[in-house]
């Protein structure tokens, strides 16, 4: 879990777990849906483009689609996390201007777009708590020393699960993927491990993360 490698812009990792291919659901929430608008930087999409998205979600069942809208919902809280971790001590990094950025994701609708201010506003407001249970775990892994991306991870499936707004192993779970995705490929075992250590220090009870 190198400190020193550079963090990519929170997007779809690529060579990491390529020989599985993700489900038409997972692969439609992380790649296609509730994406933010390009900014300064390049945002380079894996997915389906935006016609064979919507081409795509005709296809589903209603559980189907509010299953993609949901895990979209979280991984956009998870890039809103990034972003504030990087612009933290510059004009942008100002949490208002960041969940701003809300405001240009095509689909969003309002409960969905309060669903993702809660976690970011959330996770973001207790990153120090999160933190210090973290490095009580491992203290050879501070969080400054770790990949923003998985301080991101790591801060939001902290506060989703402590918060009892969604079961601690689905969290992890869903934290695993985002680390699959978006991370190393070292990512989501270290995930999975101090997520779950975590949770059983927050929580007392076992959180049954992924073996």
């Amino acid at each position: 879990m190198s400190a020193s490698r550079t963090d990519p812009i929170a997007t779809p990792a690529s060579g990491v777990h390529s020989t599985a291919q993700p489900d038409i659901v997972r692969q439609l929430a992380l790649q296609s849906v509730l994406q933010l608008a390009d900014h300064d930087e390049p945002v380079k999409r894996t997915g389906p483009d935006p016609a064979q998205a919507e081409a795509l979600m005709a296809t589903l069942t209603p559980e189907q689609r509010e299953r993609v809208f949901h895990v979209a919902g979280r991984r956009l809280a998870m890039q809103l996390l990034y972003e504030l971790d990087l612009s933290t001590g510059t004009a942008e990094g100002d949490p208002a201007l960041v969940l701003a950025k809300l405001a240009t994701v095509d689909g969003l609708g309002p409960f969905q777009g309060e669903r993702v201010r809660a976690l970011v506003v959330g996770a973001w407001t207790n990153r120090k708590p999160a933190d210090a249970v973290f490095a009580e775990i491992a203290p050879e892994w501070p969080t400054h020393r770790l990949a923003a991306i998985d301080r991101a991870i790591l801060r939001l499936g902290h506060f989703e699960a402590s918060s009892k707004l969604t079961p601690a192993r689905i969290v992890i779970h869903e934290c695993i993927e985002l680390a699959r995705a978006f991370g190393t490929d070292k990512s989501p075992s270290f995930v999975n491990a101090l997520l779950d250590k975590a949770l059983q220090a927050v929580l007392g009870e076992p959180a049954q993360g992924a073996t």
